[in-house]
């Protein structure tokens, strides 16, 4: 019986064999294409009429098209590294635009690379380039641009300039490496402004009508860009179809190399546009829908029929479905899902509720949507970006101060308003104005913004006799690189020079904390980062009355939820913490510096 026994085992273990061999498939090649700025409502697959995207729209009829695809940050290093990683950004940690991507975080290119693929990925953004670790995994990473001869950086290039470059790397692959499965990794940047209109790839339809009437005059908080909407409008869709133009000649050029004969594509995109909706044209840093819904499509792969397109999705989900389809381990990659189930391996329970982060260079917002009841609960956060400091003794002293011009732009009520102009280019994000204001007499002056005419508010008054001042101002709240200041009355400024200070820096200054003053009347400022606010308990939308987020719909003030978007909060830190628990324990900050980052809302 014993020997029977062994037998019996021996016979089992060898048919699990050959069942095993013969159920093994070659492993398939992988094509993830990233398109920066695509709205998901200018794509010919969800629905646009204008043929922006007839190559795209072929793949996604013999493939699947997700209707409600979220970004979980409209920023494009954060959400590329959400795509790469399927971690979340507050756990990731790379929350701007030319933030370092981490070694500690696992890529997909990492996991692929170790499981016998050949990793190519092409960038079009310095940002997202080798000085920011995005070559992470690749066995060839090419991020040559256009230099940028104001800042000596390369910074972007055209999607014909991308493929010469991934051109390249295919046929050293092809040369020498083809016996391995082929990831591609290619990221364009067309789309993104400034849109250059390419005549070539013009679109003969008309822009909707419905498009238009989104981007009434009233709606162009900038008031600058109304006039042009629809010439940008016309611009962007050129610079879409310039891109599928680009991406099929990718294809082409892999199916001609017999890559593409056993290869699944994905085709997503970091985050969206807005052309006047919203009060803002030309950006995409709030989660307007505009923004944070994305096109995603596969092409290729096991795509099971009947799959479920239009629940919704994350960009999260977009690794663990391409590991499952290359036959690796996945439900402990990231945080993402599985996007559709396939042989003997059971689905994926739909998530239910997403979290979402503002771009946080201009605002510090968390939103929750809730599927389950179709409502979004938005948690701003802008501590930041609420408070001006005045600094009646000057702490900067030794400070290299830049003089700038400032200029009468006209009368409003009583005061007279002044325009000052920054010559520099500087980044926007955590980091102060600090400008310096030579009076002849100060009877007081108020800080305004473009957005005050709109919405009649009179700014922010400081009162003060000095003759020499130094006011601490967020970038975050500048408008395109101006300042407007309202002068009381009988107050002339004689001469305005500054310098950009750091959140670091600013809290290294040992006075900071004795000689400031906090102004926290700021309320107009919630309508310069999210305009779609009047009221302080209007965070409550319906999302099936209003898919677009275009009013604010419900009176009730939704604090029910606020409870648990703290807890998701909360949970992405201790992950991020887990990931970075070295990193966390070696930053150390005295106890002024602590209070003064978490009254900054850094902490």
């Amino acid at each position: 019986m014993k020997i029977m026994g062994n037998y019996s085992r021996a016979a089992s273990i060898s048919l699990l064999l050959l069942f095993s061999i013969s159920c093994k498939r070659e492993k398939p090649n992988i094509l993830l294409v990233t398109i920066d700025t695509l709205r998901r409502d200018h794509v010919g697959a969800y629905g646009y009429p204008r043929q922006t995207t007839p190559f795209i729209d072929s793949l996604a009829r013999n493939g699947i098209v997700f209707k409600n695809a979220l970004t979980p940050i409209p920023s494009t290093a954060a959400s590329h590294t959400s795509i790469l990683t399927s971690l979340h950004p507050l756990v990731h940690n790379v929350l701007l635009n030319a933030s370092r991507q981490s070694e500690k975080l696992d890529t997909l290119s990492e996991v692929l690379k170790k499981n016998g693929y050949f990793t190519i990925g092409t960038v079009a953004v310095f940002h997202m380039g080798r000085e920011y670790n995005f070559a992470q995994g690749f066995d060839s990473f090419s991020d040559k641009g256009e230099v940028d001869g104001g800042t000596g950086k390369q910074t972007q290039r055209s999607a014909d300039s991308v493929n010469h470059s991934l051109f390249n790397q295919i046929k050293k692959y092809d040369r020498q490496y083809k016996n391995k499965p082929l990831f591609i990794w290619v990221h364009y940047f067309d789309p993104h402004r400034p849109y250059i209109k390419r005549r070539e790839y013009s679109c003969s339809e008309p822009i909707p009508e419905s498009v238009l009437a989104k981007i009434g005059p009233e709606r162009d908080a900038s008031r600058r860009s109304f006039a042009n909407a629809a010439k940008s409008i016309d611009a962007y869709d050129s610079e879409i179809r310039y891109t599928d133009a680009a991406i099929r000649k990718l294809f082409h050029y892999l199916q001609k190399l017999g890559i593409a004969k056993n290869m699944i594509t994905c085709i997503t995109a970091d985050h969206g546009e807005q052309f006047g909706e919203h009060g803002h044209f030309g950006g995409h840093a709030d989660f307007y829908a505009e923004n944070i819904f994305v096109p995603l499509i596969f092409h290729g792969g096991r795509i099971p029929e009947n799959l479920d397109a239009d629940r919704y999705v994350s960009t999260l989900d977009i690794a663990p479905t391409v590991l499952y389809e290359a036959g690796l381990p996945c439900t402990s990659f990231g945080e993402g899902k599985i996007l559709w189930e396939s042989g003997n391996r059971p689905g994926t329970v739909s998530r239910k509720k997403f979290f979402i982060i503002g771009n946080p260079t201009y605002t510090r917002s968390l939103q929750m949507i809730d599927t389950v009841t179709a409502r979004s609960f938005i948690k701003n956060i802008d501590y930041h970006m609420k408070f001006i400091y005045v600094d009646e003794e000057n702490v900067l002293p030794s400070a290299e101060f830049t003089a700038c011009q400032h200029e009468d732009i006209g009368d409003d009520t009583n005061n007279k308003r002044i325009k000052i102009a920054f010559p520099d280019l500087f980044i926007k994000g955590m980091n102060y104005l600090a400008l310096k204001m030579d009076f002849e007499k100060n009877n007081g002056f108020a800080m305004a913004s473009s957005f005050i005419d709109r919405i009649k508010h009179a700014g922010v008054l400081i009162q003060a006799n000095k003759k020499q001042l130094l006011v601490y101002y967020p970038v975050t709240m500048l408008d395109d690189l101006t300042l407007n200041l309202d002068l009381s009355p009988g107050t002339e400024l004689r001469a305005v020079s500054y310098v950009i200070v750091g959140v670091d820096e600013f809290l290294k200054i040992k006075a900071v904390s004795k000689t400031l003053k906090k102004i926290d009347n700021l309320d107009f400022l919630k309508y310069c980062l999210t305009l779609r606010k009047d009221n302080p308990g209007d965070e409550l939308y319906d999302l099936n009355e209003d898919i677009g987020m275009n009013n604010n719909l419900l009176p009730e003030r939704g604090f029910q939820f606020e409870g648990q978007i703290y807890a998701m909060f909360q949970d992405f830190r201790k992950k991020r913490n887990r990931i970075f628990t070295k990193t966390v324990k070696e930053k150390k900050y005295s106890r002024e510096e602590i209070e003064n980052l978490k009254a900054l809302g850094y902490l």
